[in-house]
This record gives C-alpha cells, structure tokens and sequence, in this order.
C-alpha cells in the first residue's frame, strides 16, 4: 500500500479486492453510507464489495446527462427521501465525472457532508479525484458552478483500468502527457516511449509508476494553491482551448481527453510561435500529438471556438489566461496572447 497525505486526504494505492478498505465505514463513524455512480459503471461493477456492504446505491441512469444543476436536484432529492444525514457518507464511484459530480454534491448536501473517491478511469486517478474541485456545467461553459472540497480518502486502484477500452484509456493519457509537459521532462519522455503499452494494457507495473509519480506532482501543485489563485492554473494547461472546444459539440462526441490534445497541441502552436520553445521541441509534441487517434474536428470553425473561449472561468479583465511552455516540462501563465496568434493555433489544430 502506497499513502500520500493533501490538505488533510489521505490518498491511497494499493489494491482493493484484497484488502478490506471498507472495514473504518462503520455505524460508529457514518449513520448511513451512499455511493453515487452511472448505471455504466455499476452494470460493470456490480458484483464489487462495494455494492455487497449494505451501503444505498444512487444510479444515475445512462441516457441521463450528469454534470448539471438538474441531475444535482435529482440526486439530492434522492439522497433525502433515503435518510442521508450531515452524519452520512458519499462515496464517488466511477470516472472523472462522477468524481466532479459526487464530490459537487457532498459539497452542497447540508452544506457540506464527507465523501470518499474510488475513480475507476485514468482520467480520474491522475487528475479529477484529486485537488478538492468539484463542479457542474452550464450552457455557456463546462464546470462554471462548482466549490472546492477535499475527499476524506482517495482510493487509486489499477486494476479497474482493465475494464477499461483503448478509447478511454487514450483519454486519460492525456493528464499523463499534460504533467510531463508542464512540470516533469522525464516523465514526458517516459510517457511518450510507455504510450502503447499503457493503453493497450500490456505492463501494469509501468502505468502504476506514471500514475504514482502524476499523483505527487498533481499534489505538490495544488500544496501550494488550494483555490486555484494563481500556481494551480498550470494544471489548465492546454484545458482552456480543450474546453472550447468540447462546447462546440455540447460535450458529445469529442471526450475531454481528446479535446485536451488539441488544446495542448495548440497551446504547442503558441509557444512555438512567440519563440518560447524551439523548432525541435515544438515538432515532438506535435509529432507525438498528431499520432494520437482522434476525433476530426474538421469542421469546426474558428470564430465558434473563438467565441466559447470568452466564458472560461478564468478569464480576468477579459483576457484569457494561457498555459505556455518555455520548455518541456516547464511553463509560465500569461494574460498576453494576441487574439490573432490564438486563432492561428485554432487553425492548426482543426486544419
């Protein structure tokens, strides 16, 4: 078992069918324990202990969009005619998004009960179920409501990634990439030479190790801005044009972790362009990039990304906050991008 410690949550790595991580869930700390998860994930997971301990399962259904202020009255509705209390337990169980949703609601549910996270995605281990933000979307921009609170516990297992597609996989190699790049040369390299192996499930031991080593860099980052005041940003690299991106298609077709290819790649395009990075390091991103299976955003149109761009929540003084690099596994955030160049990393990446 591996333990890491932020802002009081204890995230553990270990594996969990053979040991009894539930055995401290008992009626002596929580009246009732509540796991929230989508009716995917529970149709994979449901002979899992988790759903064999007598906790209230809430499944949300599969057509049903998750990541809204709707959903959240739904599900709150549900944990109260159930009998949640401010002495009860939320357990996320599941992908990225359901670790944004379920830690939303924990947030929000008698302002504020405790809640666990066991993320069964790539996405979710490396990035969402760590840090303590939560959130929901809205027509004009993705995670625009949401509030920051920290799990009591993370559970990061590996062993669920074997449920999991090469698709998905690819998604979540993208918060990999994103932290050698801003953060660690190596591990950008190492993340590059492992990304076939890795996705397509062939030496466990070298994706533990890349997920290890993001979580210590994802907690180190956020060590030092809980809220997101200004270090934290760079965990956005390449998220702000990924997010824009993924408006366009009303969060259908494009995955988050797709459109953060893109958005890194175009963030790669700027960096270039203003002379931060070489010729060399711009054309291995972009080699590794392009070599990715993605979806064709062909057609998108400049001015449609252009447009969503001017609702991203960090905006100040309206001017977007961009995520450059100045070298691999190094970055800097700057309001000073011109309009033009921007689009010009927009033409890049579509065409």
């Amino acid at each position: 078992m591996h333990k890491i410690v932020i802002n009081n949550s204890k995230i553990y790595m270990k594996n969990l069918i053979n040991e009894n991580i539930f055995s401290n869930l008992t009626t002596n700390i929580y009246d009732y324990v509540f796991v929230i998860t989508e009716e995917t994930v529970f149709n994979i997971y449901q002979d899992h202990e988790i759903f064999h301990k007598g906790f209230k399962v809430v499944n949300i259904k599969q057509n049903q969009p998750i990541k809204t202020l709707e959903t959240s009255q739904i599900i709150i509705n549900e944990l109260s005619n159930l009998g949640c209390t401010r002495k009860s337990l939320i357990i996320g169980f599941g992908g990225g998004v359901i670790m944004d949703f379920s830690g939303f609601i924990a947030s929000i549910y008698m302002r504020g009960i405790d809640h666990i996270f066991i993320p069964t995605t790539l996405l979710g281990m490396v990035d969402a179920a760590i840090g303590g933000k939560t959130g929901v979307n809205t027509k004009f921009s993705k995670n625009l409501i949401g509030t920051f609170k920290n799990p009591e516990y993370i559970y990061i297992d590996s062993i669920f990634l074997n449920s999991l597609n090469k698709k998905d996989m690819i998604d979540g190699f993208a918060e990999i990439i994103k932290y050698g790049l801003i953060k660690d040369k190596d591990l950008f390299f190492e993340s590059v030479k492992n990304f076939k192996t890795c996705i397509n499930h062939k030496n466990s031991k070298i994706l533990d190790n890349l997920i290890k080593k993001c979580c210590k860099h994802k907690i180190d980052i956020v060590k030092q801005d809980q809220f997101e005041k200004n270090h934290r940003m760079i965990l956005n690299f390449g998220h702000t044009i990924g997010h824009a991106l993924e408006k366009c298609y009303n969060y259908e077709h494009l995955t988050h972790g797709q459109a953060v290819y893109y958005g890194m790649n175009a963030i790669n395009f700027i960096s270039w362009k203003l002379n931060y990075i070489t010729d060399n390091q711009f054309k291995i991103i972009d080699d590794f990039i392009k070599q990715v299976p993605l979806f064709d955003i062909g057609d998108l149109k400049v001015e449609e990304v252009m447009k969503n761009l001017k609702f991203d929540k960090k905006q100040t003084w309206n001017k977007n906050q961009f995520i450059l690099l100045n070298d691999l596994g190094s970055c800097f955030i700057t309001n000073k991008v011109d309009n033009a160049i921007v689009k010009q990393s927009l033409d890049f990446i579509i065409n």
